[in-house]
Order: C-alpha cells, then structure tokens, then sequence
C-alpha cells in the first residue's frame, strides 16, 4: 500500500461496504481452510528440501544427518531452470488501434511506455525471484500500485505462500495476502496503527485484501496464534484504504495448470525419492566405516588385552590347537541395492526435470550439439510453460499498469525508449483507452539464449524472416528500426572513406585537411562537411573540362579528323587510332570502387 489513513479518516470505515469483521472473517477463513492448509505443509516441505533439512522428512524412525549426503537437484533445479528461463526476455507488442495514420506510432508509444514500467521497477532483477515462485509453489503474484516516490506505477512481488486467491476459471476474483510481522514493524508501515491489546503477543498478521474495487489493510492481533472469543470486536484493525476504482483486481496472477486445479509447485513429489536415496547412500557410508572400524575377535592370544597398532606383536598359546586374531567383517550390502540407488537416481532427474546432459553426461562418447539438444526435451518444455506464465502475468502488469498510471499518475514523464524523437508521456493521451497487447518470448522460448541466437541465424539464411524481423528476437537491442538506420548511416560512411581514399581526382589539400580534423577529435561527418566547398568546386572543374584529343590526330584549326570513310577508319583504328582522332565523343570511365559492403543477408 502507498497511502495511509488519517486519524479522521478512521471513523469513516465502519460505514465502507468493507469493514473489520468482514476483514476478519477473510483471515479467518484463509488460515483455517484445510486445502489451505495442505497446501502449506506442501510448500514447507518444499523449503526443508531447499534447504537441505533432510532430518524431520518422511520420519521412519531411522537417525538420519542434518545435511544431505547427495547433491540437491531440487535446489539445483530451481536455480537451473530459473535462470535458463529468465535469459529470454519477452517483447511486448501492442495492437493497432483501428486504420489510423499514426496506429503503428501510437503501437510503438505504448510498447515504450510498457518497457518503461518494466525498467522502473526493476522487473529483469525479480525474473528469477518469479520463475522460482513458480517452480517451488505453483504461483507468481505481483501486486500493483502507485507510490509518492516514483512517477510510474508500483510492482510489489508478493509471497505465494503468504497469498490466498479466489480464483474462477484461471481469472484472479479477489486474494488474501497475510504476513506475520513484529507490532514494531507494524506499526513503522501503518502510523495510524493502535497500541496493541494487554492480551495481544508481540507478533500481529498484516492482512492485506484485494479486489476489483479497493484494497484494504488490516492488523490482527493474536495471542498464541488464536483470538479470544470474548475480545473478538477488539482482534483487528483497519489501518489503510485504497479505493482505486480500476474495475479489476490490482495484482498480477498466474498458476501452473493441474488436473484438479490445485496450486502445486513443480517439485512437490521429488522429496521422497531425494530422501530415499540419501538413506542408501548414508547406508552405505555406514557400512564402509563398519568395515574400518570392525570389532575384533581371538582364540588362543596370551596378550589380546594389548590394543592393535604399530610395532604390536600377539604371542599364540602352543597348547591351543587353533589361534587367531582378526576383524569380524560386516555384512555385506546386497546388489540389489545398487541397482536400487541408480534407480531412485534416475527417478530424481525425471522428477526434477534434469535431463543428465545439463551436467555434461552424455551416453556417447562423439555426440553433435542436436544430439544433445534432443535431450533437453522434458526440460524445454517446462521451461515453455514457465515462459507463458511469465507472459499471462507480463500482459496483465501492462494492463493494470497502464490504468493506475492513467488514473493515479497522469503527469508528464520520460520515456525509457525514445519513440521517433519522443522522450516523454502523458499517460492520458499516449494509453488512451486501448489497452490491447500482448507478450511473447519470440524464437527464443523454451531455449537458452545461443540456441535462440542459432535458430534465428538459421531462419534468416533460409530466407524464412527479414532483417528486422531477426533483430526483433535479439534482447538487448532497444530498438530493432533504430538500430537498421544506425547500419545504414555505418556502410554509407564506410563507402565514402573508401572513395575518398581511392579517387585518384581527390585534392591533396582536402585530404590533409580532413586528415588534420580528424586527428584533432572532430567527427568524420563533421570533417567532411569542412572540405566539403574544395570537394563540390573540384568535381564541378572536372566536369566542366573539355577531353582533349591526342597530339596528331587534330586537323588545322585543332579539331579531330572527320570526314573519313568506313574503310579510313578502319586503317587508322589499326594503326592505334582512338576514338578520340575518329571524331567520336569519349566518356572516361570512373576510378575503380574498392569497397565491400560486409553487412548482407548469410
């Protein structure tokens, strides 16, 4: 929330169509419900897993170590898939609004306004934070509002497991967030927030309730986790009100498809075969210090009290017909268990969505890079849903961005992309009412970033997409038209180096001069245009110049011979003739261009 309740403003809640009881009753009813509380307990084991707290999961009775034994893949792999997945970014692309003259440029204003709200709120940093939420527990969440600190519109990442949505038909109704925070912490966010109850413990729950019509923030004060029947009108406090009027609800939501449309994260299942195979390994770890440290059993020493090591030397009684000292060997592990554990291994990468190629196995010893790209094919596409669950809550952000900047922040701001010499905005005019967009990954998705680079190349030598459409696929590029004029301007300059350079009718003075302009730091357009007056006067000169025939070959008055016939000239141009003592006019052919153009299509 961004704005906070006066005082006077608190005695006017009881009369708003939201208010304490009804605030309470949605904490009630989030925290209690039992698939709510399934849920919970599945993202509680999620975070154990991650965090390599193996001790307390799947209890059998065996003493098993705090840490696990074998690497990780649930960790591994959210981190790996995150990241492969945030290395494609996403384009948003605008709708045009009907056959305007300007719709494209209008398209264009908006996209730029789109990447603006991105950039401010520094969306490329949490990509990874979301993908995660995604992974772990099933959802990514974005609440959207308006700050006094910041001119664009406000993306706060909320906690899946703190969130509690009403959702119908995969549409986001109405969500509870409700956090667990210290009355201090409380009390630093909300000012008009009371001194806590004498009853109340230290810790309260910060209840934030979303819908298509307001926000509303509320304190519960608890005591041991349960409110007291007879102090229930006294348990929680509205302390913040938004009324933001946008006719949906202000966060950003989106879920991982399941059959019965419940919120599971990814690796909800992966615990139990991890755990299983940490127990043979510990096992097995077990047994080789068995084998080490294996008791000791004699017949017929004098000296066995004496503890075995170096120089020791056991006397055998002669009157014993059979001496011995030795280790008792333990029992060793069956095969099956090996077989088992390679098993449970492979079960672990197909659960965790990691083919053994991403840790450089690969079942031939000569593999091309396709071969091991086939690989890939379960982890693709994950990385594809992932990607459009990224898009879906991209193309909302936009969507309620754009309202909350309409509504909230109408004010002229700058532009994170200059549109056609455009830096800035004005959210009522350049959104208007046409909020239609959408946001897709490109050639990239489901890919790492020199796939996508690979299969774009490949695309374009086939003829397949254009120049532009190449560059549209390339994500650091900030503007794919922008940056063909840039390409156009560098092969003309290139071109006119070149000539200048070669032309053998270029003034030597020029040159100097350009030479010295350049050494001196101007630019070479800059140079150009000072010698430009010399260029345009000696090309007018060169043109203006009459070609001159060659000695012998003029008539009295110095004109070329004329008047011969067909067979005269036949036996002049034998003779070494040129056109020039035939009467015939001449065009000189230009100095040789040595210039190539190095960008063109592969």
């Amino acid at each position: 929330m961004t704005r906070h309740l006066a005082a006077e403003d608190l005695s006017k809640i009881a009369a708003s169509r939201m208010n304490e009881e009804y605030l309470l009753y949605q904490w009630e009813s989030s925290v209690t419900q039992d698939r709510w509380k399934q849920r919970q307990a599945r993202i509680d084991e999620f975070h154990k897993i991650i965090r390599g707290d193996w001790r307390d999961l799947y209890k059998d009775g065996t003493p098993m170590p705090g840490t696990p034994r074998i690497e990780n893949l649930v960790r591994n792999g959210v981190r790996d898939i995150s990241n492969l997945a945030a290395q494609i970014q996403p384009r948003v692309l605008f709708i045009r609004e009907g056959e305007k003259d300007d719709a494209d440029v209008d398209a264009e204003v908006r996209e730029s306004i789109a990447e603006t709200h991105w950039k401010a709120n520094r969306g490329r940093r949490s990509e990874r934070t979301l993908y995660r939420d995604a992974i772990g527990t099933g959802m990514i969440v974005v609440a959207v509002a308006f700050s006094d600190q910041s001119l664009y519109p406000t993306f706060t990442r909320l906690r899946p497991d703190r969130c509690f949505p009403d959702v119908r038909n995969g549409t986001l109704e109405d969500l509870v967030y409700v956090e667990r925070v210290t009355w201090r912490d409380a009390a630093r966010k909300y000012p008009s927030l009371p001194k806590p109850p004498a009853w109340s413990s230290e810790t309260v729950d910060v209840v934030e309730y979303y819908d298509d019509y307001e926000v509303v923030s509320g304190v519960v004060f608890h005591k041991e986790g349960r409110i007291p029947d007879a102090q229930r009108g006294q348990a929680v406090t509205i302390v913040d009100r938004w009324e933001h009027g946008l006719g949906c609800v202000p966060v950003g939501y989106a879920q991982l498809d399941e059959a019965d449309d419940a919120i599971r994260g990814l690796y909800d299942q992966a615990g139990a075969a991890l755990v299983a195979r940490n127990r043979i390994v510990q096992f097995l770890i077990d047994y080789l210090e068995e084998m080490v440290h294996a008791p000791y059993e004699e017949k017929g020493i004098e000296n066995w009290k004496d503890a075995p090591g170096k120089g020791r030397v056991y006397h055998h009684r002669e009157d014993v017909d059979e001496t011995f000292i030795r280790r008792i060997p333990p029992a060793a592990p069956a095969g099956a268990v090996f077989g088992l554990g390679q098993m449970l291994e492979d079960a672990s990468l197909g659960e965790t969505h990691q083919p053994p190629s991403r840790v450089g196995q690969v079942s031939q010893s000569i593999a091309s890079a396709s071969f091991v790209e086939a690989t890939q094919g379960r982890l693709t596409s994950i990385v594809q849903e992932l990607q459009d669950m990224m898009a879906d809550v991209r193309q909302q952000l936009v969507y309620i961005g754009f309202k909350v900047d309409k509504a909230w922040l109408d004010t002229k701001k700058p532009l994170y992309r200059p549109v056609l010499g455009q830096k800035t905005y004005t959210p009522h005019v350049a959104i208007g009412d046409w909020l239609e967009c959408e946001v897709e990954f490109g050639a990239g998705s489901g890919y790492d970033r020199a796939t996508g680079d690979v299969r774009v190349l490949q695309h374009l030598g086939a003829r397949l997409v254009s120049r532009e459409d190449a560059r549209m696929q390339v994500d650091y590029l900030r503007d794919a038209s922008a940056t063909q004029a840039q390409i156009d301007r560098e092969d003309t300059i290139d071109a006119m180096k070149q000539r200048f350079l070669t032309d053998p009718r270029m003034p030597l003075g020029s040159l100097g001069k350009l030479a010295t302009a350049l050494a001196d730091g101007t630019s070479f357009i800059e140079a150009i245009k000072q010698v430009l007056p010399e260029l345009e006067a000696a090309d007018q000169a060169a043109q203006a110049q009459p070609a001159a025939a060659p000695e012998g070959m003029m008539g009295e008055e110095g004109a070329p011979l004329e008047g011969m016939t067909p067979e005269e000239q036949e036996a002049a141009m034998e003779a070494g003739a040129g056109a020039e003592e035939l009467g015939q006019p001449v065009n000189l052919p230009m100095p040789p261009l040595q210039q190539q153009f190095v960008r063109s299509v592969p």
